[in-house]
């Protein structure tokens, strides 16, 4: 059964975790993935790096103030352990993060997302200009980051 929760509203995600939770047998394993957005630190090397860090910084501001305006919320990623042990799971967390160079297809999603929310993205407060230049970094194959952290919530129902 997969679910995508860090996409609900969070009432809607609250109620689905209580029903994967009950539906857990003794010594159960549920499995929570999602990310922790960390593009403000994502740069490791690129032509400009102080630019790169500017750019990032403001995409990633902005990004989270889009997805809160749109009801959901940036820490769900890292509170997921959270809602696990508060449910009587006990949890373990694991966090992944990989190297994306620019123009490869994981640096094509947040390009083609600055793209479609680029109204949303200004009306937080990320100028035009930056959104055009973060854009175009996210192409240049002398572009390194970080990708998003990966939290691994592997939650387990007592016996």
């Amino acid at each position: 059964m997969t679910h995508d929760l860090g996409h609900l509203p969070a009432r809607e995600r609250e109620a689905t975790l209580d029903r994967l939770v009950d539906a857990l047998a003794p010594e159960g394993l549920l499995v929570v993935e999602e990310f922790e957005p960390t593009w403000q630190t994502a740069v490791l090397s690129a032509p400009d790096l102080d630019e790169a860090d500017h750019l990032f910084n403001a995409y990633h501001q902005a990004f989270q103030a889009a997805l809160a305006g749109s009801g959901n919320d940036p820490r769900w990623g890292r509170h997921a352990h959270h809602a696990l042990r508060s449910r009587g799971l006990t949890v373990d967390t694991e966090g992944t993060t990989r190297t994306w160079t620019g123009g490869s297809p994981a640096c094509l999603l947040p390009h083609a997302t600055a793209a479609v929310i680029r109204d949303r993205l200004i009306a937080a407060g990320m100028p035009g200009p930056d959104i055009d230049a973060f854009r175009q970094l996210l192409l240049d194959p002398d572009l390194i980051v970080k990708s998003n952290l990966a939290l691994s919530h592997i939650g387990r129902r007592a016996g």
